[in-house]
């Protein structure tokens, strides 16, 4: 499906620089400060495993959780 968007806006005249297919969660899940900064250290961890090829989330990040995991 991709490589059809990708095929269709070069036909119509744009250049694709590059594209990603990647997971959207339908619902979005808030969870304590705390409990979100483990939960994207975990994250974290998974994703540099070598058997493992994408982690995805509906962890929902606010600004709070950012400035949590800045100073963790």
């Amino acid at each position: 499906m991709l490589a059809i968007v990708e095929h269709a806006l070069s036909e119509a005249g744009y250049t694709v620089d590059e594209s990603e297919l990647f997971w959207k969660p339908s619902n979005e899940t808030e969870l304590p400060v705390d409990r979100a900064v483990a939960n994207l250290k975990l994250q974290e961890a998974l994703e540099e495993l070598d058997d493992v090829q994408s982690v995805a989330s509906n962890l929902l990040v606010n600004d709070s959780v950012i400035a949590a995991l800045e100073t963790a």
